[in-house]
Formats: C-alpha cells, sequence, structure tokens
C-alpha cells in the first residue's frame, strides 16, 4: 500500500492528524506569549524595585501584582 492509496482509502486520518498538528502548534504558541506576557510583567516589577506575585489558572494569569518594599 502506498501513500496515495493510503490517502484515498483513510482521508479522516490524515484530517485527524492535520488536527492535532494545528492544535499542538496553537497550543505551544500561546504558551510561548504567555510566556512573554509574564515576563515583561516581572522585569517591569523589578525594574521599579516590587516583589511579583503571581496565580496562574491554567493558561491565563488569574491575578498578577506588585508589592513594593517599604522604605525606611
Amino acid at each position: 500500500m502506498n501513500f496515495k492509496s493510503f490517502v484515498q482509502s483513510n482521508p479522516i486520518v490524515i484530517i485527524i492528524a492535520c488536527l492535532i498538528i494545528i492544535a499542538g502548534f496553537i497550543l505551544i504558541t500561546q504558551q510561548y506569549f504567555n510566556y512573554i506576557e509574564v515576563k515583561n510583567m516581572v522585569d517591569k516589577c523589578y525594574d521599579k524595585g516590587g516583589l511579583p506575585t503571581i496565580e496562574r489558572s491554567g493558561l491565563q494569569i488569574a491575578h498578577f501584582s506588585c508589592e513594593y518594599k517599604n522604605k525606611g
């Protein structure tokens, strides 16, 4: 059985495989942009002299706060 006959006899397998690849790409892209967003927020907080607190829920940021130390 060559590739052409496999594709013609099993088109649903090819469609599912393509959907899995696309879903994986979307998930990896979402994780990357989430990482960049968190990194930027944390860096800005540290630059201002604060201590960041992050609560995550799945792939989303549920809560972000930057607590500043009292000088004194």
